[in-house]
């Protein structure tokens, strides 16, 4: 399975259209967040799927509800940020629903 990616990741997206995940990566993370999350995405949760709540980088919430976790942390500018994504995975199709920020 060298350079595959076992899951695919989809967003939730509204009965209007909206996609909640995207628009909140695209309006209130900085370039420094959405690249990293992006990165973290990519190689872990598109790679491990719900395993990822045997690390740090994850934690089951119930209900088939987990969160992908991934921490920012400061450099010069003093940036720091625990970045949150809300997943459910169906087969080999994991659902971004809901995500938030904390410093």
């Amino acid at each position: 399975m060298c350079g595959q990616r076992p899951f695919d990741i989809v967003c939730y997206e509204t009965s209007e259209g909206d996609k909640p995940v995207l628009r909140w990566i695209k309006e209130d993370l900085s370039v420094r967040q959405r690249r990293a999350l992006g990165y973290a995405i990519y190689r872990l949760l598109q790679r491990y799927g719900v395993s990822v709540c045997d690390t740090e980088f994850g934690r089951q919430l119930g209900g088939g509800l987990f969160e992908f976790r991934l921490r920012v942390k400061a450099r010069r500018d003093g940036e720091s940020a625990l970045l949150r994504v809300f997943c459910n995975a169906a087969g080999d199709r994991i659902t971004r629903s809901r995500s938030c920020a904390a410093a």
